[in-house]
Order: C-alpha cells, then structure tokens, then sequence
C-alpha cells in the first residue's frame, strides 16, 4: 500500500496561518466579551489574545465591579471626587483658553501669528543679550591693559589712564562686532518662512503644542501631588477592590490620612532611577546591533524600544504584593540571563557576554521575582502594560490608579498555580 503523499510545505504554512487567524478571530471576539460583561474568570492558557484583552480590561472591570458595590462606591466618591474636581477644574481653564484663542483668531486672524511673534521675539532678545555677553567675553584683556600702561608711562593723569582704557575696549568690541557680522553673513541663509495655509498651519501648531504641552504638564504635576498626599486613600480603594474581587488585598496599616510621604518620595524616585538603569543597560546590545550595515541604526532602536516594552510589562505586573512575597528561587533566573548565560559558555568570544551578564545581574538581581511574574503572565502583563499606558492620561489617571494593584493581582494569581489562591468569578 503505497503510503499517503505529504502535503507541500507552502500549503501546510498556509493552513496553519489560516487556522491560526481563526483561532485569533475567535479570542479577540471572547476577549472582548469578556470586557463588556466584566467577567473575571480568566481565559485558559492557550488563548493568548483573550489573555492579552483580559489584562487590558482588568482595570476598567476592577472599576466596575467596585462602583457596582454600595460601600465601595460611597468610598470612591468620598475619597476621589474632591481630587477630581480640583484637576478638572484646572483642565477647564486652560481649555477654554486654548478654545478662547482659537475663537478669537476668526474675527482677528493676526492675533494668534502675533501671539506666536511676541513669544519668538522674547527669545530673540534673549538670544541678541547672550550674543552681547559673547562679544564682551571676546575683548582682549592684554590690548585693554597695554593701553592703560602706554598712557601711564607717558606720564598721564588717573583720568587720561582710564581714557584710554575705555578707548580700547571700544575697539576691541568694534573689532568683535565686526567679525560677528562678517560670520553671520558668510553663513548660507535661511530657507524662506512658509507662506498662505502653510504659514496659518505653522502658527497653529506652533500654538497648540506650545499650549497643550504647557496644560498636560501642569495637569501631569497636580494629579502627581495630589496622589502624593492621598496615596493612602487610594490604596485603600484599592485593598477595598481587591477583597471584593475575591483575591488577596494589602491592609494598610492604619487608618488613611492625608500627608506629605516623604518616605514613599524617596522610594518613588529611586525607582524612577531604576528604571532609567534598566534602560541604559541596553547600550551595549545597542552598540553591537547598531554596527550592522545600512539597517543597524533602525534596529537599534527597535532593540531599545523592545527593552523599554518589556519593563513596562514586568512592573505592571509587579503591582500586586504577591510578586514580592516570596524571592525568586535560586535556580531561576529570568530569559536574558539564561541568554547570556548560554553565550557566555562559548570558548574565548563567551568573555564579554560573561561580563555582561555580571552587571545584569548585580543591576537586576532584586526585581527577578517580577521578572518571573511577567514569564509566567506576559500576555497578561502586556495588556495591563498597555491599560497603563492609556490610563496615564492627566484627569484619567487620578481615577483610574487604585484599579491597577487588584488588576494586577488578578492576572498573577489567574496564572500562577503556587500561590494555591481560587479566583472567584464576579459578574458586575
């Protein structure tokens, strides 16, 4: 009996890629469904975009499921709103200045470009002081001094010594001026301003990003003092959440207060260097991707932004108290050190990945139970990732943070068999 032919290998790649868009198809229709009707029972293991979306819409579930409970809800509003209210408040002004402006340029069209002239003016007259003080820098202090000693060897008074000292810085900043010129017109010019709509664009631009950059600063640096003096207040929304959730909340350990952290400030800005550490630590990997022909420094870019993806995924995760509970074992280690790990073994050229893998490792060595977490839920962790990213807009934000420490503590526990912990599924 002859035996049966095997299909072609492109056809086989083309069912598999067929089959696999249907499954995708389905879990991306699931994933979805479960964010609307705001169910916590967590996909299974092979649904890797119902996964990705369960993370994602943990926090706004987490959110409707607090605000569907009376106690709960009557605790958002007492301990959210006033804050609330005071970044609101502050958004309203500055976008009915913006408003207001863009308003007026349609009956006063040369408003908003005189507006915009005034501000490069301020700049220019700064630029045109600094260029003053370059050229008083540049006055020969030896020509200055030989004059006044020239004035009195010839016997002249304190009045004929300080003449002549004057005269020579005159034409010392003479001379200097004299060659600025003759720089700035040997410089090839400047290409022409854009006129018609492209000048009216430019202006506009220039404005709303002058504008909405100014009012998402301030806004960005309110909510931050804000949640600073009432971090406690969220994160017992954020304990509340959790024990309704059906998972493991952290108690604070006394009653919430309003004050100035400054303990939790100085943690909050190590970490802000940590991070910055952990992103630097690239550079090597950088360099070396960077050296390849034509498409290195795409690439190396690529690498970086890879890099800084995968931290924000192994944090959002790490915002569940549970990562922390128990240290990483010590044969474990997380997927960039089995890399290195692996290279290092190479006879001779192993040398510097061996060195690399030293400073990693001192670097990282605390934050590998997080690691751990990601390898564990790294669908998960990326959709919360993502929800973060989105959430981290000013007047959202404030709202928004006391829902990530039980998302998060949602998506490790779904995942993770050790803790033992049942999760129990709510319907909002």
């Amino acid at each position: 009996m002859p035996s049966p032919s095997k299909p072609p290998p492109l056809s086989a790649v083309v069912r598999g890629s067929v089959a696999y868009a249907a499954r995708a198809r389905e879990h991306l229709r699931a994933g979805l469904s479960d964010a609307r009707v705001a169910s916590l029972q967590p996909p299974r293991a092979d649904e890797h975009l119902r996964r990705f979306f369960f993370g994602l819409a943990l926090p706004l579930t987490m959110m409707r499921v607090a605000w569907a409970n009376r106690e709960i809800r009557a605790s958002v509003v007492r301990r959210l709103i006033p804050p609330l209210l005071l970044v609101g408040l502050i958004a309203t002004v500055g976008i009915m200045d913006i408003v207001g402006t863009l308003v007026r340029t349609r009956h006063d069209p040369t408003a908003l470009a005189l507006q915009i002239e005034d501000g490069r003016k301020s700049h220019k007259n700064r630029d045109d002081d600094e260029d003053e003080d370059d050229k008083k820098d540049e006055v020969n202090g030896e020509a200055i001094a030989q004059a006044a000693k020239d004035a009195k060897e010839k016997g002249g008074s304190v009045f004929d010594i300080s003449a002549a000292a004057i005269e020579a810085t005159q034409a010392q900043m003479a001379t200097a001026s004299a060659n600025a010129s003759a720089a700035k017109a040997s410089a090839p010019p400047s290409p022409p301003p854009p006129s018609g709509i492209a000048a009216a664009l430019h202006v506009a631009w220039e404005f709303l990003t002058s504008k909405v950059a100014k009012l998402i600063a301030t806004l960005s640096i309110v909510e931050w003092i804000l949640v600073w003096i009432g971090r406690e207040h969220q994160d017992q929304i954020a304990y509340e959440t959790s024990v309704l959730t059906g998972v493991p909340g952290e108690p604070l350990p006394r009653p919430p207060r309003l004050r100035f952290d400054l303990a939790w400030l100085k943690m909050k800005g190590w970490r802000t260097l940590r991070l910055l550490i952990f992103l630097a630590l690239a550079a090597p990997v950088m360099w070396l991707v960077g050296m390849i022909p034509r498409v290195g420094g795409s690439l190396a870019l690529v690498v970086e932004a890879v890099w800084a993806t995968y931290w924000a995924c192994v944090f959002a995760i790490a915002n569940t108290f549970l990562v922390w509970e128990q240290p990483a074992p010590p044969d474990r280690a997380p997927w960039f050190m089995r890399v290195l790990r692996t290279l290092a073994r190479i006879p001779l050229l192993g040398i510097p990945f061996r060195i690399y893998a030293g400073v990693l490792r001192v670097a990282t060595r605390k934050v590998w139970p997080a690691c751990l977490a990601f390898e564990n839920a790294p669908w998960e962790s990326a959709g919360l990732a993502l929800a973060r990213a989105i959430a981290s807009v000013p007047v959202v934000y404030i709202v928004t943070r006391p829902a990530f420490t039980p998302a998060a503590t949602h998506a490790f526990v779904a995942r993770t068999s050790a803790t033992g912990i049942e999760v129990t599924p709510v319907e909002a």
